[in-house]
């Protein structure tokens, strides 16, 4: 019996010291020497903030009141099943005296199975190998809006608890948001799909805004659920559209798209 006890003790100590502590400073040192940054089992203690690295540069605008500044991550981040405490920040922009700040990313980036507690803002920033966030949940706004990924973006079973901002995002190639789960608003509009779109198994539980998505290379919202309001006005599709399964339990808002139209089963509730 005490054996047993004592077994059980040792793996639970084991359990809590699995979730090491890094410091965001201590990464951040890491890319300014241009180390490759790689993380498990972690919780991330501190502010993320890639937006003022040592390669800082001052971008000029002619006849513009607005300072920009560009941070490059030069070397390949891989984090798996960490947790960010406090905000993992690629832009910020300060009112006062306006200015932005925001960052690009030469190698490729992985946030896989994480849990963003605060804010996450990847706004304006520039995904050259693409990215890789599957299985992680953003518990506050996941901002995306601008971005642009030049290879395959990976958010399939992806958890997004609060507004997941996608507007104006640049996929150059694959996206795949299977079996993710959009709990507050899901904002697509005038997103540009490339490669195919991968939405399969889907849920949105609030509004999901898709007006004038372009959809280049087909998309699969086989066995999607909409619970909310669903917007596809002007969204165009020049590939195939699998629609299959797909459910919009308060109606869909189709006017102009030319893929939902007759044969979609809506549900009404």
């Amino acid at each position: 019996m005490k054996t047993l006890l004592f077994i059980t003790a040792l793996l639970l100590v084991a359990s809590v010291s699995a979730q090491e502590k890094t410091l965001a400073s201590e990464i951040i040192t890491k890319i300014n020497n241009g180390e490759s940054v790689t993380i498990k089992n972690a919780t991330i203690i501190g502010v993320l903030d890639l937006t003022k690295l040592k390669n800082m540069k001052q971008l000029s605008h002619i006849g513009n009141s607005t300072k920009e500044y560009l941070s490059i991550v030069t070397s390949e981040l891989s984090f798996f099943n960490c947790v960010f405490n406090d905000d993992v920040l690629a832009h910020v922009w300060e009112e006062k005296p306006n200015t932005s700040y925001r960052t690009n990313f030469t190698e490729k980036v992985t946030f896989a199975n994480c849990t963003f507690k605060s804010q996450s803002s990847f706004k304006h920033s520039q995904f050259k190998r693409g990215g890789n966030f599957e299985g992680t949940t953003f518990s506050q706004e996941a901002n995306f809006k601008h971005a642009s990924f030049s290879e395959n973006a990976l958010f399939n079973n992806c958890t997004f608890l609060a507004l997941a901002d996608f507007k104006h995002t640049s996929f150059a190639s694959s996206i795949n948001f299977s079996k993710s789960q959009f709990n507050s608003y899901a904002d697509f509009k005038h997103t540009s799909f490339a490669g195919f779109a991968d939405f399969q198994d889907a849920t949105f539980k609030k509004e999901a805004d898709f007006k004038h998505t372009s959809l280049s290379d087909g998309v699969s919202f086989m066995n999607a659920r909409f619970k909310g309001q669903a917007d596809f006005k002007h969204a165009g599709c020049s590939g195939k559209a699998q629609l299959t399964g797909t459910v919009f339990e308060k109606g869909v808002d189709a006017q102009h798209s030319n893929f939902i139209k007759n044969g979609v089963t809506i549900n009404s509730r």
